[in-house]
């Protein structure tokens, strides 16, 4: 699911980088709202799809009962994954291809602070329940928080 992603962060990275290169604030909008619409698109699509499918992607893994068994017990985590982490995957690219970093080492490290929370305070109430979810927290707030950044990177092409 992330390799889809990444692979519109890479395109992303790449016309923001035109964008910067050429001075081109509309290119950079443009890219913006594309790569918005794309993994929005895509994570949809995906959470969706896997959710529909899942019993036979599972089967495609493993014939063993008990695998199968445990692995269901954790499909709506696995389902949100990519709706969640979206934005946050494929705006990396678009910051890194406009070569703005800044933004992704302050939003890294809110994002850590984050996911630390969760860890040490959900695990001990709901064991691997709360390991997902302190997973899906490290996603929400890295799209979050790049988000935050998208004004600034604007301006810099003003």
């Amino acid at each position: 699911m992330g390799d889809i992603l990444t692979g519109l962060s890479q395109a992303g990275a790449i016309y923001s980088g035109i964008a910067f290169g050429e001075h081109n604030k509309p290119m950079l909008n443009d890219t913006l709202r594309i790569s918005f619409i794309w993994a929005v698109g895509f994570g949809l699509a995906q959470s969706v799809g896997y959710y529909a499918c899942r019993h036979a992607i599972l089967s495609c893994f493993t014939d063993l009962p008990s695998v199968i068994h445990t692995a269901q017990e954790y499909d709506l985590f696995i389902a949100f994954f990519p709706l969640i982490s979206a934005l946050g995957i494929v705006y990396y690219g678009v910051f890194n291809g406009a070569l703005y970093t800044k933004p992704i080492c302050i939003s890294m490290l809110l994002t850590v602070s984050c996911y630390l929370t969760a860890y040490f305070t959900l695990i001990p109430l709901y064991g691997n329940i709360g390991l997902w979810l302190a997973f899906l927290v490290f996603y929400i707030a890295r799209s979050g928080f790049l988000l935050l950044f998208v004004p600034k990177l604007q301006q810099r092409f003003a």
